[in-house]
């Protein structure tokens, strides 16, 4: 599973930072095609959900060849992160001699 995200406007500060550490993995082929797409510097972020040990088991197959690793929560009790996929995030470039852009 992967998600698309474009950042636009006023929404970039909100997805700066929000998914924590940038991967570097290539855009999926089916997303190069989409018009636009091209114009963006694209980010892959980890799609990761925490789940209580006896939720993992719902999922089934899907979970069990996901990445995934146990934590703690702040009073002890322990759950799972599993690594359900990828979040794509798109955002302009900054251009070269534009206020708040790369320097020359």
């Amino acid at each position: 599973m992967s998600q698309l995200v474009a950042a636009v406007a006023d929404q970039q500060p909100y997805y700066d930072g929000l998914f924590g550490v940038a991967h570097e993995r290539a855009l999926p082929p089916e997303y190069r095609t989409l018009p636009g797409v091209q114009d963006l510097c694209w980010r892959a972020y980890a799609h990761v959900e925490a789940l209580w040990p006896e939720d993992v088991a719902t999922l089934g197959k899907r979970a069990v060849r996901k990445p995934q690793w146990r934590e703690e929560t702040a009073d002890g009790q322990p759950y799972v992160v599993v690594q359900m996929g990828w979040i794509w995030v798109g955002q302009v470039a900054p251009r070269v001699g534009v206020p708040g852009g790369a320097a020359k």
